[in-house]
């Protein structure tokens, strides 16, 4: 005869395959929940490890230029007061004046980029970079040296060695001796009433020069204003002119009373417009400077022999 026994069987006596059900019902619970993080609002939450995406405020234009030159304008959360070039949605953090302190908490950059000055790294912009945690570079822009040497070091902060590369190989041949520039001496010149020219220590006398030709004035300083007489007294051969989105219909209306002096340069018509709008930024933009002034050079060797009648 079968003994009935009354209430509930005892843990220690439940079946084994009831416990084998338990554990495996409680396996694919925790499963399906891991799942279920990793494809809900978690997903894409960066790691303690995962590097923290670069935010730059840029004190410079042509420091500005370099990170879009290595293809990250995405980085930029601000900009200078005179930088046209970059995105103008972009709130400016400051300009010749100094420093938008407010502006630059706002925007809450992971660096500060600015040029080399005399006066170096403002106390309190230091002491803003401590407190949040910012990190200030500064880079030299007055040399062709400098602008080849901060585009690498902005290369190498964004990880873009390959397009710092590409751009250093359009840089070489740019600036390579160029067909109708030997012996050339060109007047550069960024206004023309009264003559203001660029001499020796400006990025532009120096790119000139490494591509053959013999800029003058030879002495002086990076900028310089000249008279009429000083510029008869050059002689130049031909002159460049950098006037950003100047009119080519009319040029002895461009250079002013220099058209009407008695000098190689007016009487042949060797007149070089630059209207490249960042022609005159010390930057990696140089290079369709560059590569237009060859073309430009390598017309007026084709006209007539290298001079027009």
């Amino acid at each position: 005869m079968t003994r009935r026994v009354s209430g509930t069987i005892p843990h220690s006596v439940r079946c084994p395959t009831q416990i084998c059900r338990s554990l495996t019902l409680v396996v694919w619970m925790a499963l399906l929940f891991t799942l279920g993080c990793r494809d809900g609002s978690d997903a894409h939450a960066p790691s303690p490890t995962q590097p923290v995406a670069l935010r730059i405020a840029s004190l410079s234009p042509a420091l500005s230029q370099m990170v879009r030159e290595m293809g990250h304008p995405e980085a930029l959360v601000g900009r200078h007061g005179f930088d046209q070039w970059s995105d103008d949605r972009l709130p400016v953090v400051g300009d010749q004046a100094g420093v938008d302190y407010e502006s630059l908490l706002r925007v809450d950059p992971t660096h500060v980029l600015m040029e080399v000055g005399v006066g170096g790294v403002p106390e309190r912009l230091s002491g803003f970079a401590q407190t949040h945690g910012w990190t200030i570079v500064q880079l030299p822009t007055l040399s062709l040296e400098d602008v080849e040497s901060s585009a690498e070091q902005i290369a190498e902060l964004l990880e873009e060695r390959d397009a710092f590369e590409g751009w250093r190989t359009r840089w070489s041949a740019a600036l390579a001796p160029a067909a109708g520039l030997e012996g050339e001496r060109p007047l550069l010149l960024i206004g023309t009433d009264p003559p203001a020219a660029l001499g020796p220590g400006s990025v532009h006398f120096a790119m000139l020069e490494r591509m053959g030709a013999l800029p003058v004035p030879s002495e002086g300083g990076a900028f310089q204003q000249l008279s009429l007489e000083d510029v008869i007294a050059l002689d130049p051969t031909s002159i460049v002119l950098f006037s950003p989105d100047a009119p080519l219909d009319d040029v002895a209306s461009l250079i002013g009373a220099l058209s009407r002096l008695d000098i190689d340069a007016v009487r042949d018509r060797r007149i070089v417009i630059g209207r490249d709008t960042m022609g005159l930024v010390p930057t990696t933009s140089l290079v369709r400077t560059a590569d237009t002034l060859r073309a430009d050079f390598r017309t007026l060797m084709l006209i007539d022999g290298g001079r027009q009648p």
